[in-house]
């Protein structure tokens, strides 16, 4: 760790929407004093849905706010196959037992002299426990992330409806050019955003790149004069639907029985549900396990077992590392029951929602 002249050290922050923020630490420095910063920063009031992560194999792990920066070793998750960042209370003879696997969702190296850690959303919530815009604001940046890194299986449109939100949340109306280049029924459309910013590689891989912008201009045109904080809500809302669910943490786990297809696990605010990932094709949820379908949770060395109520039955999910298990088991239990306070923090919001769907509620911005 590389300290300046009044031996202090850097920390660099990668935010929900990719920007970076460099913070600078003291010995004494706690990893709750740079969350703090970063929430100062981005203006948010809702803070217990956030934490500072760090990216490991199979997901992010989430540091105990209350572990000081400078008693964490940032190079020992090196020894985990992948230049990577540092996970408060991991033993080095822990590590030192760790096995390298290819990592299933590469992310492209950051290139940095400071360790990186990750501001991200730790709780998944239903959208009507978004009570302002700044949290609402770093929530979409997180399901955009989400929607670019963990291709699950969604109808091609609606992958393009994200992309116009997300186009009209961040530019706002869609450039005159796109206007007269429909109007006219051009053959040749300009491509007049970044696509890989909004669609997933596999999406640009599968589909024709013209038609593509052709669809994502439609879409946008159709949302004109759309204001910002109404878009983010509606991206928010169909990006956290059961049928195309980014709301939700992804753990890949290792093959076992079946080695012809990937298992991935997902944490969402209505429970676990199970993922299937044959080779080279997309995520597809499979059985999901509700929160009222669950008695308890328990983990032992490198797995999570899942109790199921009225003696249902037990889920076993094995992970690749006991340290991941052990975190995998703190967040779903913190997030149960994070969860069934959630349903209760605004009863009446939920409500709302289906008045919004059917048009007959309004949400005004001044």
């Amino acid at each position: 760790m590389v300290r300046d002249v009044d031996n202090k050290f850097r920390i660099r922050i990668i935010l929900p929407n990719r920007e970076h923020l460099v913070v600078s630490c003291r010995n004494s420095s706690r990893v709750e004093d740079i969350f703090h910063e970063a929430c100062e920063i981005l203006d948010i009031s809702d803070r217990e849905l956030f934490g500072i992560s760090v990216s490991s194999e199979e997901s992010y792990l989430f540091l105990d706010p209350g572990e000081k920066l400078s008693k964490i070793d940032f190079e020992l998750l090196t020894l985990t196959g992948r230049p990577r960042w540092p996970c408060g209370g991991l033993r080095r003879s822990l590590l030192h037992s760790f096995r390298s696997y290819p990592n299933p969702k590469p992310q492209p190296a950051i290139k940095s002299d400071e360790p990186v850690v990750y501001f991200r959303v730790r709780f998944y919530v239903p959208i009507h426990c978004l009570r302002d815009q700044s949290t609402k604001f770093a929530y979409y940046n997180q399901l955009r992330t989400n929607v670019l890194e963990y291709n699950l299986f969604c109808p091609v449109e609606l992958y393009v409806q994200l992309a116009a939100l997300g186009l009209q949340a961040d530019t706002g109306n869609a450039p005159n050019i796109c206007t007269h280049s429909i109007k006219q029924g051009n053959e040749s459309l300009p491509v007049y955003f970044n696509v890989s910013a909004y669609y997933p590689p596999k999406i640009l891989a599968e589909v024709d790149l013209s038609e593509l912008v052709r669809m994502t201009m439609k879409w946008h045109l159709a949302l004109h004069n759309m204001v910002s904080q109404v878009a983010i809500f509606w991206y928010i809302r169909i990006a956290s639907k059961k049928n195309s669910n980014f709301n939700m943490h992804l753990y890949n786990l290792p093959r076992l029985r079946q080695p012809r297809f990937a298992v991935w696990l997902g944490v969402t605010p209505d429970g676990l549900r199970i993922h299937q990932q044959e080779k080279d094709e997309w995520i597809r949820p499979t059985v999901p396990i509700r929160w009222s379908q669950v008695h308890h949770f328990e983990y032992k060395n490198r797995s999570l077992f899942v109790f199921l109520q009225n003696n249902q039955g037990v889920r076993h999910f094995p992970l690749r590392h006991s340290i991941t298990a052990s975190h995998l088991f703190s967040l779903i239990c913190s997030m149960h029951f994070f969860q069934a306070t959630a349903e209760l923090c605004a009863p009446h919001a939920a409500g709302l929602l289906d008045k919004i769907e059917n048009g007959t509620y309004e949400e005004r911005y001044l």
